[in-house]
């Protein structure tokens, strides 16, 4: 079905914003390129991309999941934002799996969702390969915890 290759078609990536497929034989789709996209958004440097913080109030802040290794099952990321936390760069991201749908795992009698967690800078950089799409939809109001 060609309906969920093409992100014009398909609305669940269309859902997700603007998209960067990896490994495309386009420069700007390089891992390398969005590694350096990534860089410029968690230095401050992004126009579009801001610090999380300035958006959400501090407890819904201190309630937000911070990963520091990008969850199994993960082949896709929505980056929103950054945040850094004693020195160590965040991206607030939401985890996708292969089939586009949010990412979650069941511990015990809980679900635990990777919609709009903090995974760090160097995890998300490591796991690029690993991806197939890196979707851009940066946050600009506040967000339900």
């Amino acid at each position: 079905n060609d309906r969920h290759t093409s992100q014009n078609a398909c609305p669940v990536k269309r859902g997700y914003g603007k998209c960067s497929r990896i490994n495309s034989k386009s420069d700007s789709n390089s891992i390398a390129s969005i590694a350096s996209k990534l860089g410029e958004i968690i230095e401050g440097r992004s126009i579009t991309f801001s610090d999380v913080a300035n958006i959400i109030g501090a407890d819904d802040l201190a309630r937000r999941l911070f990963i520091t290794a990008v969850p199994k099952d993960t082949k896709r990321v929505q980056v929103k934002g950054y945040h850094i936390v004693k020195g160590t760069p965040f991206l607030f991201c939401t985890c996708i799996n292969d089939t586009g749908n949010v990412l979650t795992r069941k511990e015990g009698s809980k679900t635990e969702s990777y919609a709009e967690v903090f995974i760090s800078h160097c995890a998300v950089l490591t796991s690029l390969n690993k991806f197939d799409y890196v979707f851009w939809s940066p946050s600009r109001s506040p967000l339900v915890a």
